[in-house]
């Protein structure tokens, strides 16, 4: 029972310092977007154009990132490895 709440424990603080780690860039993105302003890059859609940001920039990085490493490829990775380790 300690080993289990000792593990517990751990991963309650790996994921609380990684959702820290994620806030505070995405902070830094949205500092550095109110420091340059908006990045023009023209989206023509008819007559209206929009303006990407570093935060829609960065947001879809992030996004693509993480979709990126649910990938088959990536979760049989982490699945051999977890066999090989147990």
């Amino acid at each position: 029972m300690l080993k289990n709440l000792s593990s517990k424990k751990s991963i309650i603080i790996f994921y609380a310092i990684e959702v820290a780690v994620t806030a505070g860039l995405f902070l830094w993105l949205y500092n550095l977007t109110t420091s340059t302003g908006s990045v023009k890059f023209d989206v023509k859609t008819g007559s209206v154009e929009q303006f990407a940001t570093f935060v829609a920039l960065g947001t879809l990085a992030w996004i693509l990132g993480l979709s990126h490493g649910l990938d088959a490829d990536h979760l049989a990775a982490i699945d051999n490895t977890t066999r090989k380790l147990m």
